[in-house]
């Protein structure tokens, strides 16, 4: 597996670990799953579980992300702690971790965020994504009320304009039905 060097020590980006995983006979049928634990305006938690053949959870690995942390975190918030859980647990499996479970792409976020000179910055940006539909109505999804849903939407406002006209219409839709669903929770607890 290639591997980053960061201050001395290799470390195994994600994307290789995933690569390993899906080309080794050992993990055949296997898969990974991901779930979010928790998601606000501000912070997404994630679980990823590495299943066997049989469906049993063999490893698993957590993650969370702050949401703008980072100036990738201010479009992929979601996309990089669910690419972080899936790298610890396929760490925890033992993929990869010659010198440590943490991934290349975990050391380099934890430098930036404490301020220190992260010498791989094509890493980082190869996890850019570009806007989608789907993955904007999970992250409106997850708003557990009226202002967080508009909150949700003010903060990933950038992206939601370079959605297609079509995907907008739809997202404008779908933000309709939630802010609906919200007012009519609201009523029940009034009533």
């Amino acid at each position: 597996m290639k591997t980053i060097n960061i201050k001395g020590k290799e470390y195994v980006p994600v994307a290789e670990r995933i690569k390993y995983f899906r080309a080794a006979e050992e993990y055949k049928n296997w898969r990974i799953i991901t779930e979010i634990i928790s998601m606000d305006e501000k912070r997404v938690v994630m679980k990823a579980s590495v299943l066997n053949q049989d469906g049993i959870v063999i490893s698993t690995g957590h993650a969370y992300e702050d949401y703008g942390s980072t100036f990738i975190n201010k479009t992929s918030y979601l996309e990089v702690c669910e690419t972080s859980a899936s790298g610890r647990a396929l760490g925890l499996l033992g993929i990869g971790i010659d010198e440590s479970i943490a991934a290349a792409e975990e050391v380099v976020n934890a430098m930036l965020n404490q301020g220190g000179q992260a010498s791989t910055k094509p890493l980082v940006e190869r996890q850019k994504v570009l806007p989608s539909k789907e993955r904007l109505t999970k992250i409106l999804a997850s708003a557990q009320s009226y202002n967080g849903l508009e909150l949700l939407w003010k903060n990933h406002a950038a992206e939601i304009k370079k959605l297609s006209e079509d995907d907008l219409s739809s997202l404008l839709d779908i933000k309709e039905s939630l802010k609906e669903k919200f007012e009519i929770a609201k009523e029940d607890i009034n009533f």
